[in-house]
């Protein structure tokens, strides 16, 4: 497959990817966000009423997700390039 077929694909799925995370925003008729009164949770469809800490204060995660996954995928190209390294000079 060309690198620019692959390219391709890559860009409408981020396309795509991009578009369905704008599908559930709601908004009124001043454009401001509308919070939904229903939430899809673990328990089932709740309120956000019930499950919502009180004071609107989240748990805040000590290392940011970006370097997590920064970490996985250096990792993981570690791996690669050691298992292929391997493979050559047997």
């Amino acid at each position: 497959m060309p690198l620019r077929t692959i390219a391709f694909i890559v860009v409408v799925l981020i396309g795509l990817g991009s578009w369905a995370c704008e599908i559930g925003v709601t908004s009124d008729s001043r454009g401001q966000w509308v919070e939904p009164q229903w939430r899809r949770t673990s328990a089932g469809w709740q309120r956000p009423t019930e499950w919502a800490p009180r004071g609107g204060e989240f748990h805040q995660p000590t290392l940011h997700p970006a370097l997590v996954a920064s970490l996985e995928l250096l990792i993981s190209l570690i791996v690669m390039v050691a298992a292929d390294s391997g493979r050559r000079t047997a």
